[in-house]
C-alpha cells in the first residue's frame, strides 16, 4: 500500500502509521484453521508486514506478527482462546515484543 505521500528520512527505531508515513508497506500473511470435530476448532496465522522507506539511507522494517487460537462450543456455551506475539510493533526496530493471551467464555440462555 503506498499512500502518496512523500517519504522523508525515518529512522528504523521510529513508529511509522500506515496512511501518514510515506514509503510503501507490504503484508505477506498465511492462515490455516482446523476444525477438529463438530465443537472443537483450531486455527494459526503467521503475518510479515514490511515498511519500505524507499530510500537508500532507511534500513526496511518488517512487523511480525503470530497468533495461535481455539474454540470449544457445546450447545450456549463456547469456550475461546487466543495468543498472540507481535515483534516490531508501529515498524520500529528496537520496541519491545507485544505479547496477549485471551481466554473467553460466552453463555447463551
Amino acid at each position: 500500500m503506498d499512500a502518496g505521500r512523500a517519504a522523508v528520512s525515518t529512522a528504523a527505531t521510529a513508529a511509522k502509521v500506515v496512511r501518514t508515513a510515506g514509503g510503501i508497506f507490504e503484508e505477506t500473511q498465511m492462515s490455516i484453521a482446523f476444525n477438529v470435530n463438530d465443537n472443537v476448532s483450531i486455527s494459526y496465522t503467521d503475518s510479515s508486514d514490511t515498511y519500505d522507506a524507499q530510500s537508500e539511507d532507511d534500513a526496511d522494517v518488517s512487523m511480525d506478527t503470530e497468533m495461535v487460537q481455539i474454540s470449544y462450543s457445546m450447545g450456549g456455551m463456547s469456550i475461546s482462546a487466543f495468543q498472540v506475539d507481535v515483534k516490531n510493533p508501529t515498524y520500529d526496530s528496537n520496541a519491545t515484543t507485544h505479547s496477549a493471551t485471551e481466554i473467553s467464555i460466552g453463555l447463551a440462555f
